[in-house]
């Protein structure tokens, strides 16, 4: 929806590959059908960076050079992960649940920064909003998974409430008071995550925000898994808003004074501001240079300063805002 694929394919080809990831993990009943697939995953990447891939998703990638950028071990963290935590049963409390979904998910949101953002930017932060939206996402599914070794809910957690497998099939006060305290403890390792460093992936960015207010309307409603069994056919409105906040916009690669037409701290002709939108946020761009900076800031422009995707500090500028209505974001 966000991301013209005709433009820049690569991008959705990640999200795809990193879909495939989690399919093997946590689709798969039988363990022998994970790690075939999941072996079948490390050979193809393996080979691709000489071969270009057999499958249509590390055909699109490794046409990128960013996927080459990225050294094959990346590559190959998130199925080594996924196999190393089949034999993984329930945890015993919360902070548990956050330490087993590290490795997998650390290493899909290590590879996805890498490849939005360089090396050199932290994926701390994407590396917990992911974990955080994981256990989300296996909370909501609790009554179809009662059956599956590893609960959504943590041994710590059933016990104080008396529940068993059973019981969670079935709507009841144990349950929903073990539900709510599972999404109190959620929320606040959201409100920690945001202040970690480092950037998100523009999915990851609407992604994470979208299931932090679910979470909060689902605590405080009287059923919370009536709320989080809903499904979101059409995404909210806030949810686009969102989005085009969180695209990394075009911007300079390299714009010390004079580059991008004006010099710092000077007001950037409207026809060099890329992206405006309802928050008055502009970015500056270097004539017929590559897009690859971000604008920083939803307030009307006042010296936004330009970070570009290497993590370059640029001078700040002063950009004016442009009228316009959301559009695809790349």
């Amino acid at each position: 929806m966000f991301v013209d694929g005709r433009r820049y394919p690569g991008h959705l080809a990640l999200a795809a590959f990193e879909q495939e990831m989690l399919d093997a993990a946590y689709g798969l009943r039988e363990p022998q059908a994970t790690i075939g697939k999941l072996n079948w995953w490390m050979a193809e990447l393996t080979a691709a960076p000489t071969t270009g891939g057999q499958h249509p998703l590390t055909k699109v990638l490794f046409d990128d050079d960013r996927a080459l950028a990225i050294p094959n071990a990346v590559w190959l963290a998130p199925a080594r992960a996924a196999i190393a935590q089949l034999e993984q049963g329930t945890a015993t409390d919360f902070p548990a649940q956050l330490a087993a979904a590290r490795p997998l998910h650390g290493a899909l949101a290590a590879l996805e920064t890498m490849w939005w953002y360089g090396a050199d930017a932290s994926a701390e932060r994407a590396t917990q909003v992911a974990i955080l939206g994981h256990l989300l996402h296996a909370l909501r599914r609790l009554q179809q998974d009662v059956d599956r070794d590893r609960l959504p809910l943590p041994m710590a957690r059933l016990a104080q409430h008396g529940l068993s497998r059973e019981q969670l099939r079935q709507p009841g006060a144990a349950r929903t008071q073990a539900v709510e305290a599972q999404l109190h403890d959620l929320l606040r390792s959201w409100r920690e995550a945001v202040r970690q460093p480092g950037p998100l992936s523009v999915f990851r960015a609407v992604e994470s925000p979208h299931g932090r207010r679910l979470a909060r309307r689902a605590a405080g409603a009287a059923d919370a898994m009536a709320v989080l069994g809903v499904e979101q056919v059409q995404p909210h409105v806030l949810v686009t808003l969102h989005a085009w906040r969180a695209r990394p916009g075009p911007g300079c690669v390299a714009c010390p004074v004079g580059k991008c037409g004006k010099p710092a701290g000077r007001t950037v002709a409207p026809t060099r501001v890329l992206h405006g939108g309802p928050f008055g946020v502009g970015t500056c761009r270097q004539p017929g240079g590559p897009h690859l900076g971000r604008g920083v800031g939803i307030l009307p422009p006042k010296n936004r300063e330009l970070f570009p995707r290497a993590g370059r500090a640029v001078p700040p500028h002063r950009v004016a805002p442009l009228r316009g209505t959301p559009r695809q974001l790349f």
